[in-house]
């Protein structure tokens, strides 16, 4: 579920701002994401972009630190109740995108043949393996 771009979209606004960020990919998807890490390391300075792989636990310890001001997650709503339940005692900001489900509307007066390749593609990009990927789809008598 777009691992990199996910990470990049948070990683670098944060950066860009002057904050020291500490990225924890998924434990399904860590190698690119650390192998991205390990580039963008080779011009930044150190320690300002750490990579820490591993498990819900060390998830869970990285939100409940208290020197993390905010944490931004995309992914499950199951994870990302235990992301607020782990950052409650130091009241880190958090931004949490949770199981997206993205509808696809089309209005009165359009042309559902001429949006039907967009519609599919709203769909099944990436195999459909994409939090914004459409999950229904409503369409006007």
């Amino acid at each position: 579920n777009w691992p990199l771009m996910i990470t990049i979209w948070q990683i670098g606004p944060s950066l860009r701002m002057g904050n020291t960020v500490v990225v924890k990919p998924s434990e399904y998807t860590p190698l690119s994401v650390l192998a991205m890490l390990a580039v963008m390391n080779d011009v930044l300075p150190a320690d300002v972009l750490i990579g820490i792989s591993g498990d819900r636990e060390v998830g869970a310890r990285i939100a409940a630190h208290p020197d993390i001001d905010k944490i931004m997650f995309t992914g499950s709503t199951a994870t990302g109740r235990k992301i607020i339940e782990s950052s409650a005692g130091n009241l880190a900001h958090l931004t949490l995108e949770l199981g997206g489900n993205d509808a696809g509307i089309v209005l009165p007066g359009t042309d559902p043949a001429a949006i039907a390749e967009d519609l599919f593609w709203g769909a099944f990009i990436n195999t459909g393996q994409t939090c914004a990927a459409m999950k229904r789809l409503y369409v006007h008598d």
